[in-house]
């Protein structure tokens, strides 16, 4: 089967190292596509939010352009991705940019081949301190998330916060 080396990375990372899973979900991306195995298939038909988004966000966000870190989350969730997947999945994201900042923990990186070099330069891009404070306020703002009534308020909130976060460090 054709396959581009990064569609089977994020199958690889779906199945979280169970082959049995990996082949069953290989063989579902195969009968969805035209017999050939794409990064951006994979990610539509897993329901996986590309991480260019999270890079786009984070730009935003630390460029303090809320207006623009906001109409990047509305085009996440016109593409029917809910508030709590954004926040986890950039929850991750900001995870990921904290073990780079260590060389040696930067092996615990577990990202498509593709983005391990753009992972790598962005975090020598934001402070330690940035990525702890705004791992915190994610992690909180996921915990929040199901009792919330006005959900995309919340994840809203959440992004004003994180727009303003590098802000707040340097008072």
């Amino acid at each position: 089967i054709p396959s581009e080396k990064s569609a089977l990375e994020v199958i690889a990372q779906k199945s979280e190292g169970c082959m049995r899973d990996a082949l069953s979900l290989m063989d579902k991306m195969v009968s969805f596509s035209d017999g050939k195995l794409t990064y951006a298939d994979t990610l539509e038909n897993l329901n996986i939010l590309d991480a260019g988004y999270y890079f786009k966000l984070l730009a935003a966000i630390r460029d303090q352009q809320l207006g623009e870190a906001l109409l990047i989350y509305d085009e996440i969730n016109r593409k029917g991705f809910e508030g709590d997947l954004l926040l986890n999945g950039f929850a991750e994201f900001i995870r990921n940019l904290l073990i780079c900042k260590d060389e040696k923990a930067a092996r615990l990186l577990d990202v498509v081949e593709d983005f391990k070099e753009k992972y790598m330069q962005e975090a020598q891009d934001v402070e330690g301190s940035y990525l702890i404070s705004a791992l915190n306020l994610l992690s909180e703002s996921e915990l929040h998330f199901k009792a919330a009534r006005n959900k995309r308020l919340h994840v809203e909130l959440a992004l004003i916060k994180l727009s303003y976060l590098n802000q707040a460090l340097h008072i």
